[in-house]
């Protein structure tokens, strides 16, 4: 096998994911609807195989949870909300792959205070899953790439960010 695997995340990893977890679920259901989320939810009860605005993977997966799990404000909430925790924990295994000691520990602590990542994820919309995809690709091609610490970061890194400006899901 070319490569190497992919470092576990430490307890301080899982400590700030799980922090991050309790406060979205936390404050999330405090806010009402937002607008992307009824159109999720509409989308979610007319499947197709495309729409104009975002892929169908999200409305399938927000369909099969619905009905699972029911439609109200907490549980449409939890699914990004766990994003944005898996998000928490992804970094801090890249910032292991990446960086010594203090600056890895920074990392997890850094991204669970984003209010960007903590803002996208607080309310039900693909772009609530686009880190934490990205983070998985990431890693991957890490994985993947030559042994040399610095240089599979980096070729991973490379094709990562390639990849992502030409197939990314948000218009902005």
């Amino acid at each position: 096998m070319i490569g190497r695997s992919v470092p576990h995340p430490s307890t301080g990893a899982w400590a700030c994911s799980a922090a991050f977890l309790v406060l979205q679920l936390g404050w999330g259901p405090l806010y009402p609807v937002f607008r992307d989320e009824f159109y999720c939810l509409a989308c979610a009860g007319h499947l197709a195989w495309g729409y104009v605005d975002h892929p169908p993977l999200s409305i399938v997966v927000l369909a099969a949870w619905r009905f699972l799990i029911g439609d109200s404000l907490l549980s449409l909430r939890v699914l990004p909300s766990l994003a944005g925790a898996t998000t928490v924990l992804l970094t801090s295994v890249l910032a292991c792959l990446a960086a010594d000691g203090f600056r890895r520990r920074s990392q997890h602590v850094a991204v669970l205070g984003a209010p960007t990542v903590f803002g996208i994820t607080s309310f039900y919309s693909m772009n609530a899953f686009d880190f934490m995809f990205w983070l998985v690709a990431i890693l991957l091609l890490d994985a993947s790439a030559v042994p040399t610490k610095r240089r599979a970061l980096g070729s991973g890194c490379t094709w990562a960010s390639s990849w992502a400006s030409a197939c990314s899901t948000s218009s902005a």
